[in-house]
């Protein structure tokens, strides 16, 4: 009956390696899911410090603009030199938002790669667990097969009592 413990423990083991083979791997995909965000982050602030120095350039260009029209003897805030201010400033917004909008898209991509990471580890802990269980099963199943054809070549037999 020895060799009953022996398929017993072969099968535990096997149901222990299975689903932590399964742990294993979502504790990979959570880490690497962790660093996906962090980099999501960085691409936003990324983002926020390039619109702050478009902000900030077209500050410089606006005022380098003013003084040549002011030198020029310019009157700003009419007509074609108010057009030109804002037209720099229309441009200046235009080129600020389309920096956050594409540092937003590469975050929002990173975080979808990380949630899917995350899917996916979840799917291999289940799936450890499922072929944990399965092993029990099967091992139980033979187990309890090989005990009944020992227990029925034992009937009546002394020598195995």
């Amino acid at each position: 009956m020895w060799w009953l413990a022996a398929a017993g423990v072969s099968a535990l083991a096997s149901a222990a390696s299975s689903s932590a083979q399964g742990q294993e791997v979502q504790r990979n995909a959570y880490r690497q899911a962790a660093l996906d965000e962090f980099e999501a982050r960085g691409l936003e602030e990324e983002g926020k410090r390039a619109a702050l120095k478009i902000y900030t350039q077209s500050a410089a260009v606006k005022s380098q603009q003013l003084a040549q029209l002011a030198y020029s003897g310019v009157v700003v805030g009419d007509g074609s030199a108010q057009a030109v201010i804002d037209e720099t400033d229309k441009l200046t917004r235009q080129d600020a938002m389309a920096t956050l909008y594409s540092a937003d898209r590469q975050a929002a991509s990173k975080r979808a790669g990380a949630s899917a990471r995350m899917r996916g580890g979840d799917d291999a802990l289940l799936t450890g667990n499922i072929k944990a269980v399965g092993s029990l099963i099967s091992s139980g199943i033979s187990m309890y097969g090989q005990y009944s054809s020992y227990k029925g070549n034992t009937k009546g037999n002394t020598k195995w009592k």
